[in-house]
């Protein structure tokens, strides 16, 4: 299967143009949660967030979760939200326009968002890892049995990419 090609697809019957690689959320899944003053009172960003709650603040950055695939040249990403500490979100964010940002060492952070065609994906343990000035950090799940896990540490079939993109596309 070429990810360029046409396919047919399993859940409208239609033929769709290429495999898209990238799918993800625009705001951490805690955005979803909060009120309307607390949002006033919070920032998103594309690349970071930092929210504001009458009981804490918490700090999320952005960043890739590379799944790479077995029979093509690709990886698929998931744009994810990551929460880190407030130590390690100063640093990124004191390090975000330098270059040789990257040997930063990573920074463990917890994933802040549901994957829908996995099992429950919250809070599974990940390393952040900057990446040079203009790249998204990735991020890189703690190896596990969770799926998402094994996933991208062993790697998918083109066949399971385009299973994901089926069910995200229609639900």
């Amino acid at each position: 299967m070429d990810i360029s090609s046409g396919w047919k697809c399993a859940t409208c019957g239609e033929m769709h143009d290429g495999i898209p690689l990238c799918f993800g959320a625009e705001a951490p899944a805690q955005w979803d949660m909060l009120s309307v003053a607390e949002r006033e009172g919070s920032e998103l960003g594309t690349s970071f967030c930092v929210i504001h709650t009458a009981k804490e603040t918490a700090y999320f950055i952005r960043g890739h979760i590379e799944v790479p695939s077995l029979d093509a040249r690709k990886s698929f990403i998931w744009a994810t939200w990551a929460s880190l500490s407030e130590g390690n979100f100063s640093r990124t964010m004191e390090l975000w326009d330098k270059h040789g940002r990257e040997a930063e060492p990573a920074y463990f952070g917890w994933l802040s968002t549901a994957l829908p065609v996995f099992p429950d994906t919250m809070f599974l343990k990940t390393m952040v890892k900057t990446q040079p000035v203009g790249e998204v950090p990735t991020i890189t799940v703690e190896p596990t049995d969770h799926p998402l896990a094994v996933a991208q540490h062993k790697g998918v079939r083109l066949a399971e990419v385009r299973r994901w993109v089926e069910l995200l596309l229609h639900g």
